[in-house]
């Protein structure tokens, strides 16, 4: 089974609230969001720790201001939907 790393398309939904609780986005029940594993899309950081998961696995994501060159912090839930290699 294919999982994380680099070179393949990420599909993921998550729920990403604010430090304070308010929920800033949602795509659980929307559009999913897909993403080249190595490629600027969304943080390093974020990639690092999406890496090695397979298709319908959930982690729990922490985002640290410090680390991410972030204005707050954030904890949220990601499921990975789907994963593919990337066309050359």
């Amino acid at each position: 089974m294919i999982r994380v790393e680099k070179n393949t398309v990420v599909t993921i939904r998550y729920i990403m609230p604010s430090s304070r609780g308010e929920v800033l986005e949602n795509t659980l029940s929307g559009p999913s969001a897909s993403y080249l594993q190595g490629g600027a899309a969304i943080l390093e950081s974020l990639q690092m720790q999406l890496e090695g998961l397979q298709a319908g696995e959930r982690k729990q994501v922490c985002l640290s201001k410090e680390n991410g060159n972030l204005e707050d912090d954030f904890n949220f839930d990601i499921l990975v939907e789907k994963i593919r290699e990337a066309l050359p």
